[in-house]
């Protein structure tokens, strides 16, 4: 037998075309290991660029009356509608992206991606996650509001 790559590759059992997928597949896992993602990414954790920036709901008070969590978010989902995102909360937005836990389902499987593709994909993605949070945060409460109104007591869940 001729002692060529083909010939080489087929002992390996590994076909001429799967040759580059399979040196990719490597690689890919290679990064995903010194980025500590696992195929599902870090158990437990989840994706933490999702959170609102700040952390959760306690009161604001700032030179003034105290402002309840609920008011406040409303507030930021009706300031972005109408002006859009303001640059510091773009900023803010754009640096918790950064922190990639977990690849999408659809993104992971892209074979003919390579990871630093993928990564760039899940960060804008979770960019826009975390916009769209606010906006359907805002309209979420709004509802809540308006049927503790209606019914004179609050939703239980």
């Amino acid at each position: 037998m001729k002692a060529n790559r083909r010939g080489f590759l087929g002992l390996l059992g590994v076909g001429a075309v799967s040759a580059p997928l399979a040196a990719k597949a490597a690689a890919d896992s290679v990064i995903a290991e010194q980025m500590s993602m696992g195929p599902y990414g870090l158990i437990g954790l989840g994706n933490a660029s999702l959170g609102l920036p700040g952390g959760g709901p306690p009161g604001q008070v700032v030179d003034g009356p105290y402002i309840p969590y609920e008011k406040r978010l409303i507030g930021a989902a009706d300031y972005i509608k109408i002006f859009g995102l303001p640059k510091h909360v773009e900023n803010e937005f754009r640096d918790s992206a950064k922190h990639v836990y977990a690849l999408d389902p659809d993104i992971a499987c892209k074979k003919s991606w390579s990871m630093s593709v993928k990564i760039m994909t899940q960060r804008q993605r979770n960019y826009d996650r975390a916009v769209k949070k606010i906006e359907v945060a805002g309209w979420q409460e709004r509802g809540r509001q308006t049927l503790k109104k209606v019914l004179g007591f609050d939703w239980p869940w």
